[in-house]
């Protein structure tokens, strides 16, 4: 429970040093966008019945962030976004289909779509905190 709750605190720390670095102009909307991921990633850790499967938000947040970063020297812009996004629901997806086959795991919906957004809004974040060039490795 604490590890979990210092990668959420540190994550929401990057969020508001990311937000700090950002030029005034756009700073506005961007904060809004990124505090609106932190919200979802909440609602998402409010929506896990079970302490156990709310390490899914960790676990594909980070996997989302090296998804992003790896398709970032193929792609740039809303093209790199989904890339890694797909990547990272796909193998979300393909984590709750191996469960399905093991006899004392169970393949559940909310898991999958727990994966999917757990990482859709990381790369969000990270979309919207990173300088418009698109395509720097943050």
């Amino acid at each position: 429970m604490l590890g979990l709750a210092l990668a959420g605190a540190g994550f929401v720390v990057w969020v508001a040093w990311r937000i700090r670095r950002l030029p005034p102009g756009g700073r506005a909307g961007r904060a809004l966008g990124a505090l609106g991921c932190l919200a979802g990633l909440g609602l998402l850790a409010w929506w896990q019945p079970l302490l156990i499967e709310r390490t899914h938000l960790v676990l594909y947040g980070v996997l989302g962030v090296l998804a992003w970063r790896v398709a970032g020297h193929w792609k740039g812009g809303a093209a790199r976004l989904v890339w890694a996004g797909a990547f990272c629901a796909l193998v979300g997806l393909a984590d709750e289909v191996a469960q399905y086959f093991h006899p004392q795991r169970v393949c559940d919906l909310r898991d999958v779509i727990t994966n999917a957004l757990s990482a859709w809004l990381a790369i969000a974040a990270l979309g919207l905190l990173c300088p418009a060039g698109g395509r720097e490795n943050t």
